[in-house]
């Protein structure tokens, strides 16, 4: 039998005997899963972030399962320190409302695009930042109260990929948003005023958290979650390891993740700094074995 839907005492639905917080929980923990779910299309999938080249270069073999573990390791350590940071400057300007938060999520987007400095993994990370942000709109339905920072940053990004195409574009820094408010580029006789966007994964992904109620803390782990989960399931189809050893790398990695995050919470050095100065590439062998990717000969992955 179906429960039916009955209305509480303030006029929010109720399923049967559940009160209608109740609900509003479990909603945010299916987005949750949902966001984690490797059927989620967001392409990255099609990304090993750098595995392939890293196993053509003979930095990672199947003879010995240690170099994937230290390949994951250095991966999820990197993330965090490079990207983490920009994903919870997005969240916890939303946090506080929405006023700054377009002009925050802008400069984290800008950052990005200027410390992935492996043009293999800055092209990865904004392919899958833009699926993502579509998904939002169409699928997820991330509106809430922060929707019109989402609608104004796609129709910012929609102008900078136009604006691409035009040798008469002209970048214009995202601390200017505010004088080239509405859309963002305009016809200024000569040139074409663009807020340069990118759509950047990290960013994004704080941002969409941030709508659908989940924590800074949830979203940093949900984040690295899919960095070991897309790693390990290149690393199955490049047949290093097999699915039972994969899952089983997932979960015992999962230490580790808690360890990276509560070194970098504590870090003091980071304490009050701006954003540009609390980012890090810790791994740079990583990000040239990423950028040589398009060397390869033949390649399964797209980075």
């Amino acid at each position: 039998m179906t429960a039916g839907i009955d209305a509480e005492a303030d006029g929010t639905p109720s399923v049967g005997n559940e009160p209608a917080a109740a609900r509003a929980v479990w909603s945010v923990q299916w987005l949750t899963w949902q966001l984690c779910d490797s059927a989620l299309p967001t392409g990255g999938f099609a990304h090993s972030n750098g595995l392939e080249a890293s196993v053509a270069a003979g930095a990672v073999s199947a003879a010995d399962p240690h170099f994937l573990a230290q390949f994951l390791k250095s991966c999820l350590a990197n993330a965090v320190a490079l990207q983490v940071p920009m994903l919870r400057a997005v969240w916890d300007t939303g946090a506080g409302g929405s006023e700054g938060l377009l002009k925050a999520w802008l400069q984290a987007d800008a950052l990005a695009n200027a410390v992935i400095t492996s043009h293999v993994a800055r092209r990865a990370s904004a392919a899958q930042g833009c699926a993502l942000l579509r998904l939002a709109c169409e699928a997820l339905l991330c509106t809430g109260a922060h929707g019109d920072a989402l609608t104004e940053f796609r129709k910012q990004l929609r102008l900078s990929q136009s604006a691409n195409l035009s040798v008469q574009a002209r970048p214009v820094a995202p601390s200017s948003l505010q004088q080239h408010s509405g859309a963002a580029a305009k016809s200024s006789g000569e040139n074409l005023l663009v807020v340069w966007v990118w759509g950047h994964l990290a960013p994004a992904f704080g941002f969409v958290c941030l709508s659908a109620g989940i924590d800074a803390a949830a979203a940093s782990r949900m984040f690295l979650y899919t960095v070991a989960r897309d790693v390990l399931s290149a690393a199955n189809r490049l047949s290093l390891i097999g699915p039972m050893q994969g899952a089983r790398l997932l979960a015992d990695i999962s230490g580790y993740v808690d360890l990276l995050l509560l070194e970098n919470a504590s870090t003091a050095e980071c304490i009050g700094l701006p954003l540009e100065q609390q980012v890090a590439q810790v791994d740079p062998v990583l990000e040239l074995l990423q950028a040589s990717h398009e060397q390869l000969y033949s390649r399964l992955f797209n980075s």
